[in-house]
């Protein structure tokens, strides 16, 4: 998703597993740089995914024209990424 949105992933990590009755969030940091576009591009394709995924905090940071050029951002955003268990895991199968 985010190659083919232009976004540059610079980092990656968990956050944490959240278990819920029927399924279990797993949040995940993401750090990344992009343009606007790019980023939106990239939240549109995070949400429409097959797996269900759902974008939880963003927060972009306009970088140094010196550093990219103009329009370059630097991103921190939170997904959550949603995983049936026990009965649903059963279902989707």
């Amino acid at each position: 998703m985010a190659r083919e949105s232009g976004v540059t992933l610079t980092s990656v990590s968990p956050e944490g597993v959240n278990p819920y009755q029927d399924y279990e969030k797993i949040s995940l940091r993401i750090e990344a740089e992009c343009q606007y576009h790019e980023l939106g591009d990239f939240s549109s394709r995070v949400e429409s995914s097959v797996v269900f995924m759902k974008i939880d905090q963003v927060r972009a940071d306009k970088l140094s024209e010196s550093l990219k050029g103009s329009g370059h951002l630097r991103v921190s955003m939170t997904i959550g990424v949603f995983r049936p268990t026990g009965l649903l895991e059963k279902i989707f199968q």
